[in-house]
């Protein structure tokens, strides 16, 4: 995803480390995981803030650029043989974007398909890929080699001037250009033929038995409930510890509360009840008290679920760990806390 969906308390090693126990094959030890977290660190240019929290909103942590790259690396460490990538380069220098894409480019030779969408790549990065495509407003402007690019738009009178990113050239053609200039220069029927022979070469290799069927395209989970709990209930315990302002805000909120309600309702049980107002100050105190407790136990996890969300619906939908699995352990985590609460309030 081009948005960051991590858990700010975690560490890159962590995240990979996490994402690698739930989603290789059970076959796979320990010590295999450590190794192949060792190396996509080094690979992706991250071991030197590997052990630093990830952070967020309200947590200061490694910058946007580490983050980009340690969300890639909880893909590439599952090594998938599809994997699609929403703009991994968006917020990186020239070169932390070069070693993301030759990273890309060493995994696509592994037998791995890689397609993403690329933002502003120099032309380093961009004769990286074996195949581009440009569009513009839903026709094929151009599908083919990248370095084949500049003969081709050469040869429509189009040339890329003398030290010009290609890449920049052709999307500036793309904004310029109309749809009327582009069908009289046959730019969108040049490219749609070549689609059009693509996809009769494969279709020739393909056969079905003509039943379609829906498809459930969340996989999953490959380990085990036992390795889903333990998992998330070793990184849920590390996010509670870590996380100290959370900690300090909900017990700091409870007793503040507390204190300004005990100040406000000073006295009132040693008053009679058979008068009416002392009797409604016993009713107003203990409604007051019953409110604060139900919503100052709510609270936290309602102001939680926001930022959890993206990082939830990321990781169940790559099937890391099932949604049983999930929230058992948050109710196991916040349960504690919330007893722990009432009784600072109490």
């Amino acid at each position: 995803m081009q948005d960051d969906s991590l858990m700010a308390t975690s560490t890159p090693r962590e995240s990979i480390e996490f994402s690698a126990r739930l989603r290789l094959p059970p076959s796979t030890t320990n010590d295999e995981i450590k190794k192949l977290t060792e190396k996509l660190l080094k690979d992706l240019g991250i071991l030197e803030c590997a052990d630093v929290m990830i952070g967020g909103a309200m947590i200061k942590g490694i910058s946007g650029g580490q983050r980009k790259r340690t969300s890639v690396g909880v893909e590439v460490i599952t090594q998938p043989t599809l994997l699609f990538l929403d703009e991994p380069t968006s917020g990186l220098d020239a070169f932390s974007a070069h070693q993301m894409v030759t990273l890309l480019k060493k995994l696509a030779g592994d037998q791995t398909a890689v397609l993403c969408t690329i933002h502003q790549p120099s032309s380093e990065v961009f004769f990286l890929f074996d195949n581009v495509i440009f569009m513009k407003e839903g026709q094929i402007f151009y599908q083919g080699p990248a370095n084949a690019a500049q003969d081709y738009f050469t040869k429509l009178n189009m040339p890329c001037p003398s030290n010009h990113n290609i890449a920049d050239h052709i999307m500036n053609l793309c904004q310029t250009l109309s749809n009327d200039e582009c069908n009289n220069k046959n730019i969108y029927s040049d490219n749609n033929k070549a689609i059009t022979d693509t996809n009769d070469n494969n279709n020739s290799n393909i056969s079905g038995n003509g039943n379609d069927e829906i498809v459930d395209f969340i996989p999953q989970p490959s380990a085990t409930m036992w390795l889903q709990l333990s998992a998330l209930l070793d990184r849920e315990i590390k996010n509670v510890i870590r996380d100290k302002g959370a900690l300090i805000g909900r017990f700091g909120i409870t007793i503040f509360l507390n204190l300004l309600f005990g100040i406000i309702f000073w006295g009132v049980g040693s008053t009679d009840q058979g008068d009416v107002t002392n009797f409604q100050n016993h009713f107003g105190a203990i409604t007051m008290v019953t409110i604060s407790s139900m919503f100052g136990s709510a609270q936290p996890v309602m102001l939680m679920f926001p930022f959890e969300r993206p990082m939830f619906m990321r990781e169940y939908s790559t099937g890391t760990y099932s949604a049983t699995s999930y929230f058992i352990i948050k109710t196991c985590i916040d349960l504690p806390l919330t007893l722990a609460t009432c009784i600072v309030q109490y």
